[in-house]
């Protein structure tokens, strides 16, 4: 695979090993598609669960992507966020990092 045509990703937030309690976390990266492709797909999975997946896009240059979960069901402890794009064809690319979640009950 030529790598300037495969996706890339890159996590913004949460930052790796971040500690949070918020209501609401923001999850966000910078993506970049490879050279004549673009992103169709984004994905972002919270431990082996997909909280969110956007599909039908058409991201064809540098972006900055968010997304927000309120984690209800988040037990308290460290986590892996993985965020995974994929193009138009196929080609896909992930980043995964870890955040301990501490709820305020």
């Amino acid at each position: 695979r030529d790598k300037k045509t495969q996706p890339n990703v890159r996590v913004t937030s949460p930052s790796e090993e971040e500690l949070t309690n918020r209501q609401t976390l923001f999850l966000s990266a910078l993506i970049t598609p490879g050279q004549d492709r673009i992103i169709t797909k984004i994905s972002y999975i919270i431990d082996v669960v997909a909280v969110e997946t956007k599909s039908g896009l058409a991201i064809k240059k540098e972006s900055s992507v968010r997304s927000s979960y309120k984690p209800k069901n988040l037990t308290d402890g460290k986590h892996n966020l993985t965020i995974r794009v994929e193009d138009d064809f196929g080609n896909f690319a992930e980043q995964t990092i870890s955040f301990t979640y501490q709820s305020n009950s």
